[in-house]
């Protein structure tokens, strides 16, 4: 596989043992980024704390959807669940490191899901959310093959 090339969706299940790390990527949140999310979510700024300016922790829950996409093709894939735990808020400007490992997989209606463990952490060594994320590896609903 080339550097940076993704791992196709409909290889990834069956090619990924559970229990493997799926690496990291890490981010800096950004005054941009927390200011499209804010409109995007149709929320309001939270008011600073000790002159920090705090992000809005909801800004989290996308944290493993990017750290699947930087490593598989999840094109064809379906979020079919999500669990996440938020421990601490968010400070706008701080880097964000998201890891994540493989903790099940399994077949189901004829779909394959994935379950991973996804922990995102600040610079300052903070944990700020842990999640469990299901998708469905490859979802074809016409039932191809392609």
């Amino acid at each position: 596989m080339l550097e940076g090339e993704r791992k196709r969706a409909d290889q990834a299940f069956h090619d990924l043992p559970v229990g493997t790390d799926i690496g990291s990527i890490e981010y800096t949140l950004s005054e941009r980024r927390v200011e499209r999310h804010l409109q995007a979510t149709h929320q309001t700024s939270y008011p600073e704390v000790d002159g920090e300016k705090l992000a809005p922790v909801s800004i989290l829950a996308s944290d493993g959807i990017w750290l699947a996409e930087s490593q598989f093709d999840i094109s064809e894939s379906v979020h079919a669940g999500q669990r996440l735990e938020i421990l601490n808020i968010p400070i706008v400007g701080s880097r964000v490191k998201v890891s994540g490992k493989v903790v099940d997989k399994f077949e189901k209606g004829g779909r394959q899901f994935v379950v991973m463990d996804v922990v995102s952490e600040d610079d300052r060594g903070r944990v700020l959310a842990r999640g469990r994320m299901t998708g469905v590896a490859r979802y074809r609903p016409d039932g191809s093959a392609r």
